[in-house]
């Protein structure tokens, strides 16, 4: 499998997300310019959440070249506000010029507020000059906090604390990995902020802990909740890849919120790769 014929499966609507996704997983393992250049042809697509991926991954590579479009998207008030966050997010990844810091600052008060948010925290990460990759392969919108446990509890439900700090206590919780932390995490569950409730999913699904379950389902249910934390809850519960999991996503394979169901499909080929059914996940074929 090559680069150009993952590519034409990101610009093709009519193959399955599951495979598409596949694609672009296969072409963030290739840090080449001509695999940013496939990337971006998945913007022409339908799919929120393959563009919101796509966003996500361009800003994981970190290469130059997709600056420009990532600020494009950015900027694009036409476009969804899910993928426009994850653009802004991935932004924050790069070296601080003065095009994205002034990026970033023009929509750091955005009436959307996972995108004003998203902005604050790429400024404040860019600010703060660290980008490190995590324990879990991620780069993150901030890095973890140091401190103990009951301090990160406390800041991380303190709805009137630094957003950006807050984050910080989240990541520290996640390389925790406790049943406290878990179950902390679990709590901020009921936050009013969606893009820190998507984050917190995020994270469930890098820990893969059982005990996380109830929190993923219930946010997945939750109809009044935004897509953007209900898609995140159900490749989350993919990635945990247990039975109840993947009982849970099923009831959703023909949602009408479209990136609610196309993460279930997603979600079902991650359960696949993880519980053994699939060797490969990035294979494109």
């Amino acid at each position: 499998m090559d680069v150009e014929i993952a590519g034409n499966n990101l610009k093709n609507d009519g193959i399955p997300i599951a495979r598409r996704m596949r694609s672009l997983f296969y072409l963030r393992n290739i840090l080449a310019p001509e695999s940013v250049n496939a990337i971006v042809g998945a913007f022409g697509s339908k799919s929120i959440l393959l563009k919101h991926e796509a966003a996500y991954v361009l800003g994981q590579m970190c290469m130059e070249e997709s600056v420009h479009v990532l600020l494009s998207i950015l900027s694009d008030e036409n476009e969804d506000e899910i993928v426009r966050h994850e653009a802004g997010e991935a932004l924050g990844n790069f070296k601080p010029t003065k095009e994205i810091v002034e990026g970033l600052k023009k929509y750091a008060n955005h009436p959307l507020k996972p995108i004003s948010e998203t902005c604050y925290l790429a400024l404040m990460k860019l600010r703060n000059g660290v980008n490190d990759v995590s324990k879990f392969g991620s780069r993150d919108p901030a890095p973890p906090m140091e401190g103990d446990f009951e301090e990160a509890r406390r800041i991380l439900l303190d709805s009137s604390e630094c957003l950006y700090r807050r984050y910080q206590a989240m990541f520290y919780l996640r390389d925790l990995e406790t049943s406290d932390a878990i179950h902390a995490l679990g709590k901020a569950m009921e936050d009013e902020s969606s893009l820190f409730k998507h984050e917190i999913s995020f994270v469930f699904g890098q820990m893969r802990s059982i005990e996380s379950i109830p929190y993923l389902i219930k946010g997945m249910e939750d109809v009044k909740e935004h897509g953007m934390v209900r898609h995140e809850c159900a490749e989350a519960l993919g990635a945990i890849g247990n039975d109840k999991s993947l009982e849970a996503l099923v009831k959703y394979l023909y949602d009408p919120c479209d990136i609610l169901r196309e993460s279930v499909e997603v979600a079902g080929g991650i359960h696949n790769y993880m519980t053994g059914c699939e060797i490969e996940y990035c294979n494109v074929k």
